[in-house]
């Protein structure tokens, strides 16, 4: 019922679900992770961080803890502490695509080699256009400029994203 009430955007009402539900199994990891999921979209970064942390104390391997945890870190700005959660979390679905982008918005923030490498095959096994600039920014990361240039060109030329694009391309090439 609580994760119907979260899909339905009723999130207030889910926190009241998962909240009853975990006074009979206070000690489910799935309940926590997905309270942990409504509690982020609630913007309640740091309840959804100790529901995570109490998920992964019962249940270490849970991806979607992981996963969480990892969210809930990058969206307080603790971007270094973000990292280990969601290599885990890929390392447990090596394919997770939102994980790969969260933790190549980590790898970006923290100057980060070798999560950005980790990441930039999946990313761009499956490009999009909203994670073009990411995977630019990925490749500036791995100190591959020509190719960051030229994925940053492509975004360009997407009138969508061209004011990014070019703003974000005027900022690396000041910061290198």
């Amino acid at each position: 019922l609580a994760l119907a009430l979260h899909q339905d955007g009723n999130d207030a009402e889910a926190i009241c679900e998962f909240d009853l539900a975990i006074e009979q199994r206070a000690n489910e990891p799935m309940l926590l992770a997905n309270r942990a999921a409504v509690l982020l979209a609630l913007g309640r970064l740091t309840d959804a961080e100790q529901s995570c942390r109490h998920a992964l104390s019962v249940q270490p391997d849970n991806f979607t803890a992981l996963y969480n945890l990892g969210l809930a870190l990058e969206s307080m700005g603790r971007v270094g502490e973000a990292t280990a959660p969601l290599r885990a979390a890929l390392d447990i679905r090596p394919n997770a695509l939102g994980v790969a982008r969260v933790l190549a918005r980590v790898a970006v923030a923290m100057n980060d080699p070798d999560s950005a490498r980790r990441v930039l095959p999946m990313l761009l096994a499956k490009p999009e256009k909203s994670t073009l600039i990411l995977i630019g920014d990925l490749y500036q990361t791995c100190s591959d400029i020509e190719s960051a240039w030229r994925i940053w060109g492509q975004a360009a030329a997407n009138p969508a994203l061209a004011v990014r694009a070019s703003g974000t391309a005027g900022n690396r090439a000041t910061q290198s």
